[in-house]
């Protein structure tokens, strides 16, 4: 016998023997599978599914067969054909069972055979797109339609974008972010001709945010008369992403369509309008009498909203209104006030806020002393932090000849700052960002991430760490040295969002123990859902600062965009100007620097 052929022979013994050995295994998960009936465990079907033959195939849409018509064992069983991806003929056996069961009218197996084939990969899509136009159930068509997603919209054809309109829901289809990039992908007269029609009907608001965020990648001004009908909208978040568009465009001529808003209960929205009649009445002969009358206004959004339309009056004409804004009784006025005094950099304004930060100080408004203290920094490039004498000093020897540093000294200086907060790791802080405000939120994440070793043990001292064990420990001393009848608050979030109370708690000695218990239960969840808990936190009323820490990236939420976080929370802080400080552990952020840099706040970074 010729080594080749013993070689061979060897080999085809290899090949045949465990074959053998492997159908009775398979039938062997098919037999416990069958015997458990509706007590099957999810990884028995997963398993079968692993052999990837033939006869597993077949036997496991045998055991699929079987289940009960209201089971809800399908949700995991149909999961069992996804081995059988790229196996040639036995994937498209696997697709065409699973698009049957989709279209079988079946409420359990419908739905668990489609959103396995929406997992499945783009050798689905062919069967997904035949879902779309034929199941009768809006819900199968609303988890076909999202893979197919944005592609689906680019054809010509008028009814892919009708199809689109009608079917996508959120989060079967997808998010918004995936809504918008689909009508984007529509061609664009298209897209004009049927958004002004669609917008005027009861579009669910999540989609109304979608199709205007799609509209502002379209230049010119047929855009401006659809952004204005869609300020009918009863949703304020559209609203609001409205007026943004409507003020990047620059346009003009709808302050009619405002009036409505201008009466509206919604302060933020109320705020957004006032602002938007302002900038539309620059070099109108009543526009200064309009700033002076808001700016002596009894309500407080409407003088807040003068401090932010004083920006277009010359310097000169702003500072009277600004001075005396800078010391409302109102904190939201007093802030909107010094934005816009740091805005327009004159140097006036330098010993005026040298004085309020003194004021601040005095009245135990350190938040807002903090504010003030950032602005000089910024118009100065001086780091006296909230040392107000050497401020004094300082001024009473610079101001004849005072001169604004360049951006790059001023950068220079902010550098030296932030590496200060590494010196600010103990008594009143966390992780380093000081703890001085009495109405703070603590907001910490619990990913799986979080589970980590941290690779530093600063902050605990303990050689093997978790990051969620640092942030424990760094919440629970910030608890130990927060002020004695401070108001404070704690959410923890993963997938979910677990606020500690539902508003501000005062802290004493037994609130103090039953928070820092608290902290220790928590233990690690799922995603990452950031956009969740700062919708939470900004539910609770009368909080001014907020500490959010994250070792991640926006996963598991309602919004996962961070650019589109982001610009969401800016709208729910133009009135109340909360503070956000932020913690990135494992590196840099861009969205939690976003969100300290928008509102005044901090930023460290932790490994």
């Amino acid at each position: 016998m010729t080594r080749s052929l013993l070689l061979l022979l060897i080999f085809l013994a290899a090949v045949a023997l465990p074959a053998d050995g492997r159908a009775q295994d398979e039938r062997k998960v098919s037999q416990k599978i069958a015997a458990a009936g509706e007590d099957a465990q999810r990884e028995w079907f997963a398993e079968l599914g692993s052999f990837k033959t033939d006869l597993a195939f077949n036997l496991l849409k045998a055991r699929c067969d079987d289940l009960l018509q209201k089971s809800r064992k399908y949700n995991f069983a149909y999961r069992g054909f996804l081995p059988f991806r790229g196996q040639g003929k036995l994937e498209q056996k696997a697709l065409k069972y699973l698009k049957k069961s989709a279209l079988s009218g079946l409420n359990q197996q419908a739905t668990a055979a489609v959103i396995v084939l929406s997992q499945w990969g783009p050798s689905s899509h062919p069967f997904l797109q035949e879902i779309v136009f034929k199941a009768e159930e809006s819900r199968l068509r609303a988890y076909a339609i999202g893979p197919l997603l944005p592609g689906f919209c680019r054809s010509k054809d008028s009814k892919r974008l009708e199809i689109l309109l009608q079917n996508y829901k959120i989060p079967a289809s997808g998010g918004i972010e995936k809504f918008a990039a689909s009508l984007e992908a529509v061609p664009q007269k298209q897209l004009l001709e049927r958004m002004e029609s669609w917008l005027q009907t009861r579009v669910p608001p999540a989609l109304l945010e979608g199709a205007i965020e799609a509209l502002q990648s379209i230049p010119g001004p047929e855009v401006q008369p659809i952004l204005v009908k869609s300020l009918r909208s009863e949703d304020a978040g559209v609203v609001f992403a409205v007026l943004l568009e409507l003020r990047r465009r620059g346009a003009q001529g709808y302050s009619k369509q405002l009036f409505p808003l201008l009466k509206s209960n919604d302060t933020t929205l109320r705020y957004f309008a006032l602002i938007e009649k302002g900038r539309m009445m620059v070099g109108e002969p009543k526009w200064e009498s309009f700033v002076e009358q808001l700016s002596e206004s009894y309500d407080r959004v409407d003088r807040q909203a003068s401090a932010t339309i004083a920006s277009h009056l010359p310097a000169s004409q702003a500072w009277p209104y600004l001075v005396k804004l800078l010391a409302d009784d109102e904190r939201s006025v007093r802030i909107q006030a010094l934005v816009t005094v740091g805005a327009l950099r004159f140097p006036q304004a330098v010993p005026v806020l040298i004085q309020r930060m003194i004021a601040e100080q005095t009245a135990g408004n350190l938040v807002m002393r903090d504010r003030i203290v950032d602005v000089l920094a910024d118009l100065t490039g001086q780091t006296f932090g909230p040392a107000s004498h050497t401020w004094q000093l300082w001024w009473d020897n610079e101001k004849d000849k005072f001169v604004f540093p360049t951006a790059e000294e001023i950068l220079a200086k902010a550098k030296e700052r932030e590496a200060r907060l590494e010196e600010n790791s103990t008594v009143g802080s966390f992780y380093g960002l000081p703890v001085v405000s009495n109405r703070a939120v603590f907001i910490v994440d619990l990913s799986g991430s979080m589970n980590t070793a941290a690779k530093t043990n600063r902050y605990t001292g303990e050689k093997k760490a978790t990051r969620l064990d640092v942030a424990k420990a760094q919440l629970i001393l910030a608890l130990k040295n927060y002020a004695d009848g401070g108001l404070f608050n704690m959410i923890f979030f993963h997938s979910g969002v677990r606020p500690w109370e539902k508003e501000l708690v005062k802290m004493t000695e037994k609130t103090r123990a039953e928070a820092i218990e608290y902290v220790t239960r928590q233990r690690i969840g799922g995603a990452t859902a950031i956009y969740n808990s700062l919708e939470v936190a900004f539910k609770i009323e009368g909080l001014d600062t907020i500490y959010l820490l994250t070792d991640g990236q926006p996963s598991g939420g309602t919004i996962n965009n961070p650019q589109r976080i982001r610009e969401l929370v800016n709208q729910w802080n133009a009135v109340s100007h909360i503070t956000i400080h932020c913690v990135s552990i494992g590196g840099d952020n861009a969205l939690l620097r976003g969100l300290a840099e928008d509102s005044g706040g901090l930023m460290q970074v932790v490994d």
